[in-house]
């Protein structure tokens, strides 16, 4: 996994084949099984690596971790994906 771009929180990569996502957080990276079906998405288990980012960085990666690991629904557009958690956070990944 690659160091993320100044402009970008974090990135997502779908396997589909394995369905396996990996991605990176800040400056952490995970990676963990999944399941989709319908409109529905479970990552399992995201546990990043824990290298410390900065104070400033720490509640950002909380957040997404913990919105990824409670995946509600999702929807695909041609320019990404938008993702929901149960507690009503919003995640939006663009396409690369």
């Amino acid at each position: 996994m690659k160091d993320l771009p100044e402009n970008k929180l974090s990135t997502l990569y779908f396997d589909a084949e394995n369905k396996v996502v990996k991605g990176v957080v800040l400056c952490n990276s995970f990676e963990s099984t999944y399941t989709m079906e319908d409109k529905s998405l479970h990552i399992v288990s995201v546990a990043p690596t824990e290298i410390y980012c900065g104070e400033d960085k720490e509640g950002v990666a909380s957040f997404i971790v913990t919105s990824l690991s409670s995946i509600d629904k999702y929807e695909i557009y041609d320019s990404g994906i938008k993702i929901y958690s149960v507690e009503s956070r919003v995640l939006l990944f663009a396409k690369e």
